[in-house]
């Protein structure tokens, strides 16, 4: 892990044996509720949720009461500012089938199916702003220097250089910078 530039409250990481968590020299975290103008309304989370799940994170990039949570692989490039209570995911956590989320309760065993959880990864490219209260879903490639506007649910890739927002997310326009 690279030397943090600035942690201010928890910063919670979980990472289980096997699994790689990677943070890049002087990343930023703001966990604490006065920590942003915005107000934060959680502390932020890092969490590899298995042995084989990845989260790499590039250098100078900031956070605030974000949430990521990989089961596969989450990539962070550099220069990446992720605004107030964001959450990336590249997992659905759950399953769509409701009998499987209830397996007792419909008689059935959890060998009698296989479970349809799907990951799948997430890239974000470098010099990318993500707007506060924006959800990142799995399959998402984020390309370098968009922006992502507030409050977006972000289900399809972002090329580079354009801005994005909504829900689902929509083009609006180029940064007309490249």
């Amino acid at each position: 892990m690279g030397k943090l530039k600035f942690v201010y409250g928890r910063v919670y990481l979980r990472k289980p044996p096997g699994a790689r968590l990677i943070i890049g020299k002087n990343c930023s975290f703001l966990s604490k509720f006065d920590s942003n103008l915005h107000g934060l309304n959680r502390p932020c989370m890092i969490s590899c949720l298995n042995r084989n799940s990845e989260i790499i994170i590039g250098e100078y990039c900031g956070f605030s009461s974000v949430v990521i949570a990989s089961e596969s692989l989450i990539s962070i490039g550099n220069r990446v500012m992720i605004g107030a209570n964001c959450t990336i995911t590249d997992t659905d956590s759950h399953s769509l089938d409701f009998r499987q989320r209830n397996p007792e309760y419909y008689g059935l065993k959890t060998r009698e199916f296989k479970e349809d959880v799907r990951s799948k990864p997430i890239f974000i490219g470098d010099d990318v702003f993500i707007g506060m209260n924006t959800i990142i879903l799995k399959s998402v490639i984020i390309g370098s220097g968009a922006v992502i506007g507030a409050g977006s649910v972000v289900t399809c890739n972002v090329p580079p250089n354009t801005i994005y927002a909504g829900n689902p997310a929509a083009f609006i326009k180029k940064t007309g910078f490249s």
